[in-house]
């Protein structure tokens, strides 16, 4: 359902690196991964500078080239390129082994989609608390007792105890 790309480079945050970084996403799928929709993650190195992190995952029902476009031209990750060359993962929606662009995305397919971004939010989270779209929604902001929980006394009751025995949680 999904294939990933990248990473791609931003070497710096000008007009020529964007470009360039328009002519590597352009050299993959046929020439047509800047057409496809999905989720974009933007990379960059810790603030030890030690290995390059996730630093925002995005995601898109238009295009890649178009979202990426508006940000990166907005320079929206302008104060995060100071960190030395940003990396670009687009993970595109396929069908039938071809990427499929805004116009072919099903409501269904659509809320696929979403539902990987709010995944992959909370996997990045994990791997960097600076993360600059944390405040969107991310399961691990959830608190379930019994379900959504730490164990121990946060099910010291009989509620959370049957709802987790019922969940197999």
């Amino acid at each position: 359902m999904f294939d990933t790309y990248g990473p791609f480079v931003l070497e710096k945050h000008n007009g020529d690196s964007i470009d360039d970084l328009y002519k590597q996403i352009q050299a993959n799928a046929d020439g047509k991964l800047q057409h496809a929709v999905g989720i974009y993650i933007i990379a960059a190195n810790s603030n030890d500078g030690v290995l390059p992190l996730p630093w925002y995952v995005g995601m898109t029902s238009r295009e890649f080239g178009r979202r990426l476009f508006e940000h990166f031209k907005g320079k929206k990750f302008v104060d995060l390129s100071e960190k030395g060359p940003l990396y670009v993962h687009l993970i595109a929606l396929v069908e039938h082994g071809r990427v499929l662009h805004g116009g072919e995305v099903t409501e269904r397919q659509y809320l696929i989609i979403e539902q990987l971004e709010q995944q992959l939010i909370d996997q990045c989270i994990r791997r960097n608390k600076d993360l600059l779209n944390k405040k969107k929604w991310s399961p691990s902001q959830i608190h379930v007792p019994g379900f959504i929980d730490k164990g121990g006394a946060e099910r010291a009751f009989p509620a959370a105890q049957k709802l987790a025995e019922l969940l197999g949680t």
